[in-house]
Order: C-alpha cells, then structure tokens, then sequence
C-alpha cells in the first residue's frame, strides 16, 4: 500500500504506477548507486553494472508506454523512444558480449561496465526530464527541457575525450533549458524580459511557496556559466562552477563530465520531487 502525495489516497497495489484516484504518477527515480558494499574494482561490480543498466532500460520502456498511453505528442517523447528501441535491441547480445569479456579477462569487463553504466545515467537523465516535463505540463501548463533534439541528447550517452568535445558537451546540455518561455513568464507576477527558464521556474517555485534543494537550481546554473566559459582557462570567473562541480585546473574533463551528470541526473531526482508536490492549478 502507498499513499499519493497529492489527494493522500491508499492505494491498496503498492506496484500502481498511478494514483487510482486522481491519476498522479508514482515517482521513483533510480541513482544507480551501487552501494559501498561492492568494490569498484570487481567481476561483482561489473555485473551489477549491467543489472543496473538493464533497470534503467526497464525503466524507460515503462515510462515511454505510460506517455503514449496518456496521448503525449510523439515529438515530446521521441528521444525517450529511441533509448527504449536501443535497450530492446542490446538485450540479446549482452549475455554474447559479457562471455567475450570473460574470456578477455576482468579489465575488460570492467571497461564494458562503465561504458554500461554511463549508458544508464544518460538512459535516466533523458526519462527524468521526460517525467519532468510530463509532471510540470499536468501542474502549470509549462515544461523546462528541451527533448527535440536527438542529436544533443546523444552526447550525454558519450564519454568525454578533450576539451573541445567537453564544449560541445556542455553546450548542449545547456541547451535542453532554451524552451518557449511564454508559459514559465505567465506563471510569474511581473516577470523582467531578460529572465530566462531556470530564472523563471525559481521565482514560480518561491512564489509559490514550495521548499526546494538549492542544490537543483544551482547545479542548472553552474551548467549554463560553464557552457558560457568554455573553452575553460584558469582564471577567476570559471573557478567557482568547476569547485561546484568537484573540479579544478587542470581539468580532467572526463572527471568533470561525470560530476556534471550526476549532479545533473540528481537535480532533476529533486525536480520532480517538487512537482509531485503540486497541486494542480
């Protein structure tokens, strides 16, 4: 049994995905963290990179037939679709291709499962914002993210090998914000011209009321100053973001990377933890 956050009914099946009353979706968004008891250096953790990665699947595949079933326009959810053909498709090489690492040896499967791994926070970072966007058009008639662009969204599946590919990454993770603002500046009593999305979703959220981590809207802005920076030199107007973010000259971008998807992947974890809580207006 579990009670929705927005009417307080019991729900007497506690694997309902929806409220049976007033049709809220159930949240539950994975980190796939591991968990301390698995060494980063092990066959074990390889394997559970995998079991991971094929939860994150499982999770896409279940929120891309919820949005259908729920008439979303295909063009919303169209990167959703792609990661769910994608997952669908691995599934039956991946038991060929973990009996061709064994025989490789264990730094092989340890290579596969990171790649694995990153596959699977980029899986839920594109069904969070999907979830998100979802979730925010129910409550304000608004979204946030950007999800029309293939392409851009391909990149956080990707592992970062410079920093000229580290630009191109951030930039187009800045722009997945670069929505319509139309919706978010009706939804903001006296709204100024230059605010931009994440601007705008911080002052509906205050006006409102709403308790939020700071983290959330902080790790979207230090996203935007960095995609402003780069390329990235060492001098004072970049050194707060990267510190944000766990980093410092010289950069490891790859490092860098990792930290802004985590970081981002758990912004949106609290994102939608916060429309939850919203009533409908």
């Amino acid at each position: 049994m579990w009670n929705c956050s927005s009417c307080g009914h019991s729900n007497p099946d506690n694997t309902a995905t929806f409220c049976g009353r007033c049709g809220t979706i159930r949240v539950s968004v994975r980190t796939n963290n591991l968990g301390p008891a698995i060494s980063g250096g092990t066959t074990v953790y390889a394997m559970s990179a995998f079991a991971s990665a094929n939860t994150s699947g499982s999770f896409s595949s279940w929120l891309y037939n919820e949005l259908k079933l729920r008439k979303v326009p295909d063009k919303e959810i169209v990167p959703l679709r792609q990661d769910v053909l994608e997952f669908a498709e691995q599934q039956s090489l991946v038991w060929q291709i973990i009996d061709d690492k064994v025989q490789q040896g264990e730094t092989a499967i340890l290579s596969y499962a990171k790649e694995k791994k990153r596959r699977a926070r980029a899986s839920d970072i594109v069904s969070s914002m999907a979830q998100a966007n979802q979730l925010f058009q129910d409550r304000r008639k608004a979204q946030l993210f950007r999800l029309d662009k293939a392409d851009i969204l391909e990149r956080l599946h990707n592992p970062c090998r410079s920093a000229d590919d580290f630009a191109g990454k951030i930039a187009s993770l800045a722009s997945l914000f670069e929505v319509p603002l139309g919706p978010l500046h009706s939804l903001v009593r006296d709204a100024q011209e230059d605010w931009k999305a994440i601007k705008l979703v911080e002052e509906v959220l205050k006006s409102e009321g709403v308790k939020f981590d700071s983290d959330m809207i902080k790790t979207w802005r230090n996203i935007i100053a960095l995609r402003n920076a780069a390329p990235l030199h060492a001098h004072d107007a970049q050194i707060p973001s990267l510190e944000f973010f766990g980093a410092s000259f010289p950069v490891d971008y790859q490092r860098l990377w990792d930290s802004i998807l985590d970081k981002f992947l758990y912004s949106l974890t609290k994102f939608i933890e916060v429309l939850v809580e919203l009533r409908k207006s």
